[in-house]
């Protein structure tokens, strides 16, 4: 067997892409404000969507309040998460921000054992790992956090419950249909966030 497969590939081209993508927003701050970075991004993943959606006609499942209300939180929980992680950029370097907004990945398996599962002592290394590099690259010399750091660590917060409800949803709702309601869920505070 191979030590990298295909799969392994994907893995690496995909984090490569999620990593990118925070060099693109901290320039893009250079000619958007941060609400309306994120109504743009929202709509234009509403309009991605929609073929899908349309494609899947009669294949998707039953729609219902779950969906609706779902969708609702769900997106509401996003658009928090990238308004914070959009205005921390303003303030720190994409670097810090990748980094610490990939924090959640460690925080979702601490809030799923306080929602009673089970993990492993991998899952603890990880999370010294974590936060032992969250300290090097974020706490300075006197101690302090500087206000993006800040942002992108609470913002980790909202992934966290992002990832959360998702895995709940996820079980009980169409994906196209979830993905469609969380981003339409998220355009409105973020054009309503624009106007001010």
């Amino acid at each position: 067997m191979p030590f990298i497969t295909p799969s392994h590939l994907i893995l690496v081209s995909v984090a490569a892409i999620w990593g990118f993508a925070f060099v693109a927003q901290s320039v893009g701050m250079d000619y958007l404000e941060p609400h309306s970075f994120n109504a743009a991004r929202f709509l234009l993943g509403a309009l991605s969507l929609l073929p899908l959606w349309l494609l899947m006609g009669k294949k998707r499942l039953p729609q219902g309040r779950t969906l609706v209300l779902g969708g609702l939180v769900a997106g509401t929980i996003m658009f928090g998460g990238f308004s914070l992680q959009q205005i921390g950029l303003q303030h720190t370097t994409a670097g810090n921000a990748g980094f610490i907004t990939g924090m959640y990945i460690v925080m979702v398996p601490i809030v799923g054992m306080l929602l009673g599962q089970s993990t492993n002592k991998q899952t603890w290394s990880g999370v010294i790992l974590a936060v032992l590099g969250l300290y090097s690259l974020s706490v300075g010399p006197d101690f302090s956090i500087n206000y993006g750091d800040q942002l992108m660590f609470v913002g980790a917060f909202f992934w966290t419950a992002h990832v959360i409800v998702i895995g709940w949803l996820s079980r009980k709702v169409d994906a196209i249909g979830l993905s469609s309601s969380t981003i339409l869920s998220a355009i409105r505070p973020g054009l309503v966030m624009t106007r001010r």
